[in-house]
C-alpha cells in the first residue's frame, strides 16, 4: 500500500473535546497537520468539528477546526481502535505556534 501522509505520525495520548460530543476524548496519535481520536462516537466523513486540546502546563486549551477525513470501527485495524482522523482546517497563528512546539516536543521524546 502506498503511504500517501505527509506528516510523522507520533504516538500521544491528549485529551481533547469535540462539537458534538457530550465526553473528555482522547488522541491516539498527532502530527503537525492532524490527529487520530478515539471515540465511541463517530461523526460523519467530511464534516467540520470544533477542538479544543488541553496540553500540560498550558493554561488555556489549543482552538482548532478541523475536518474527519476517516473513521475507524475498531474491528477491522489492531492498530487502530473505534475513532476518526481529522485534518486541521483553521487555527488561530498564535494556537498553531503552540501546535507546532506541542508536534515538535511529542517528536522529540518519541
Amino acid at each position: 500500500m502506498e503511504e500517501r501522509r505527509l506528516h510523522r505520525r507520533i504516538p500521544r495520548e491528549v485529551s481533547l473535546s469535540v462539537s458534538g460530543i457530550e465526553t473528555t476524548l482522547h488522541t491516539v496519535n498527532v502530527s503537525l497537520r492532524g490527529m487520530f481520536i478515539a471515540a465511541f462516537s463517530l461523526p460523519s466523513i467530511g464534516s467540520e468539528q470544533e477542538i479544543q486540546i488541553s496540553i500540560a502546563n498550558e493554561s488555556a486549551p489549543l482552538r482548532m477546526r478541523g475536518m474527519v477525513t476517516w473513521t475507524s470501527s475498531g474491528e477491522n485495524r489492531d492498530d487502530f481502535p473505534k475513532g476518526f482522523g481529522v485534518r486541521i482546517t483553521w487555527m488561530t497563528a498564535g494556537d498553531w505556534d503552540r501546535w507546532i512546539a506541542f508536534v515538535n516536543e511529542c517528536m522529540n521524546s518519541a
